[in-house]
């Protein structure tokens, strides 16, 4: 695999390369190991041609015993029979997936406006519908293939989630910075007649799509419901890093209140007419807006949480679960929580009131700055491992734990500088802790560790 990155910007793109024909075996377990081998490539199942493992997938679950047609590394061609039940035990190991990268060149992307030396994987502009299906990214699809469209509707990789921001061909493309691209209409009509639900998103961005343009693009989704499901809001993050590109503002208080206000009525009207409130607006809207957060029922069942939509009151209602089966532990806490501006926010208005009086826990909220992309980022996400490091440096000594953001953190336990967590650790003056159960419920574990 090939990357390329931009002359324009630090994002990372995928160049296209000749590929060959299959998917190539790097392990293989015991039970297949007489039959396959590392270095094979599996070119077909039952006589359809593979490209990539989610065709493994689906072409070798629709028959008990499939055909898999099988080319060794010393070139030799063969057909190999296999259980189903021997490919679900995790049996074979592929190689990994090359993801199609973005040819869209958005006025608001993120990763355009990012400085340089971060975590390398934060740059890779992704635009694949299977990053979609497995893992809940938004795509536009807006320069998607024939044959790209067909698999999605053939193989059932549903839902999507689709980056719309707006229902006006002429606006998308210059959201998008495409002259041309598929007609936004025809792709959703598309998918639903092919059976894909549908989860939507708009990018908002004062003066662009925003007021009417809002209100004509919520109407006409709206008209393709139920079989697409949702439209999510969410406001354009800017940062600092913005030098030679589109001029951009950003959702003021006033601003926020405003979209709440907007949103409010059409999720009136969509749930009269509907039976759904259809739109939810990300928790950002609300909190800048100093606006209460909805309640747990009106996000209908959090379908957008994986977006920051409904976590707020998600993370709100759990914390408080916890406070009710309080107890006071063996010995007083002085626990640290490091936050986001936002989310220090969240803290003040809705959680630090009602954890104030649970005895043996002093609870304290580091609210920090982000100095890396600038004021205008306030999501706790976004934290560089250093600005966390020495918020936490600064803390009094006497506190006996600092809770950091999971959400800081990816698979690997790196910060998006790069910073490890054991690094952290390692350089930091107090004990640090990344709650994986609830936030009480960690200092739990905490405490139980100590005895």
């Amino acid at each position: 695999m090939k990357i390329q990155r931009s002359r324009k910007h630090p994002g990372l793109r995928v160049l296209p390369e000749k590929r060959e024909p299959g998917i190539a075996l790097v392990a293989v377990g015991q039970d297949l190991a007489g039959s396959l081998a590392p270095g094979d490539r599996v070119l077909a199942v039952d006589g359809n041609a593979i490209d990539d493992l989610l065709d493994f997938h689906y072409y070798s679950a629709l028959e008990a015993e499939p055909v898999l047609t099988v080319l060794s590394s010393a070139g030799e061609k063969r057909r190999v029979a296999v259980s189903g039940e021997s490919l679900g035990g995790g049996q074979l190991e592929f190689e990994p997936l090359v993801f199609r990268t973005c040819g869209n060149d958005c006025v608001f992307c993120f990763i355009h406006q990012m400085p340089e030396g971060l975590r390398e994987d934060l740059y890779f502009m992704d635009e694949d519908y299977r990053l979609g299906f497995l893992y809940g990214n938004y795509v536009t699809l807006a320069l998607a293939r024939e044959h790209e469209l067909r698999r999605i509707v053939e193989q059932r990789l549903s839902p999507v989630y689709l980056s719309v921001h707006s229902t006006d061909m002429a606006l998308r493309n210059r959201l998008l910075g495409l002259k041309k691209s598929r007609d936004i209409h025809e792709l959703i009509r598309r998918l639903l007649d092919g059976g894909i639900a549908i989860h939507s998103q708009i990018v908002l961005l004062p003066g662009w799509n925003d007021g009417k343009e809002l209100d004509r693009t919520l109407r006409e989704l709206a008209a393709y419901h139920p079989g697409m499901e949702s439209v999510g809001v969410v406001p354009v993050g800017l940062t600092d890093h913005r030098s030679k590109l589109t001029p951009l503002d950003g959702f003021d208080a006033s601003g926020c209140e405003e979209v709440v206000a907007q949103v409010e009525s059409w999720q009136e009207r969509f749930r009269s007419e509907l039976g759904a409130r259809f739109v939810h607006l990300a928790d950002e809207f609300y909190l800048s807006a100093a606006r209460p957060l909805p309640a747990r029922e009106d996000y209908e069942g959090f379908p957008l949480a994986d977006n920051g939509i409904g976590m707020s009151r998600d993370f709100v209602d759990e914390v408080l679960a916890e406070a009710r089966e309080w107890s006071a532990p063996g010995r007083p806490l002085r626990v640290s929580v490091v936050t986001g501006r936002l989310g220090e926010r969240l803290f003040r208005e809705y959680l630090l009131p009602e954890l104030a009086g649970l005895p043996g826990l002093d609870l304290h909220v580091l609210g920090l700055d982000n100095r890396l992309f600038g004021s205008r980022v306030t999501v706790s996400g976004l934290l560089p491992g250093r600005e966390i490091l020495a918020g936490v440096a600064a803390l009094p000594a006497d506190r006996d734990l600092v809770l950091v953001p999971p959400n800081t953190l990816n698979a690997q336990e790196l910060f998006l500088d790069d910073l490890s967590l054991d690094e952290m650790r390692s350089e930091s003056p107090l004990p640090l802790l990344v709650p994986s159960t609830g936030l009480l419920a960690s200092l739990r574990d905490f405490e139980s560790s100590l005895s």
